[in-house]
């Protein structure tokens, strides 16, 4: 299990600025491995970390905070209005899987080449605050027994 908090986007706790909208867009984003197989743990758990953390800097996803076990991931994200939700699912778990697999043999044999299921959970946190969603993730360590 792997945890990460940003502390580095303060700005998008609770309310952002664009050229010409103030908005506030808070997502609880969750994708599973296919099969639901406990394969993120250790090296792929860290790759997988280090991975989400770039791809959101690089495609102005604002990931506030996730938790990953083995057999899925939990991501807190602010994404500016022209974003679509799908379109940041895409990136997130496109490029995660794609990078895992050329990173790790044993992942690219899986399921013909799919690490996630096609689907996702996902909601906007509308009156939740991020800090509540973010205690959220926090509590993940305890609910999972670890």
């Amino acid at each position: 299990m792997t945890s990460h908090a940003a502390d580095n986007h303060r700005a998008y706790l609770e309310r952002s600025l664009g050229a010409h909208a103030a908005y506030s867009l808070h997502y609880h984003l969750v994708w599973s491995v296919k099969a639901r197989r406990p394969l993120l743990h250790d090296a792929v758990a860290l790759a997988l970390r280090d991975h989400l953390v770039r791809v959101g800097e690089q495609a102005d996803i604002h990931i506030l905070a996730f938790h990953i076990e083995p057999e899925h991931v939990h991501v807190l994200m602010s994404l500016s209005p022209g974003m679509a939700v799908a379109t940041a699912v895409q990136r997130l778990k496109g490029s995660s899987s794609r990078h895992l697999r050329q990173a790790f043999r044993q992942l690219a044999e899986l399921h013909e080449g799919a690490l996630w299921n096609t689907g996702y959970f996902v909601r906007s946190l509308g009156e939740v605050s991020v800090a509540q969603a973010k205690a959220y993730l926090d509590r993940q360590r305890e609910r999972h027994g670890l």
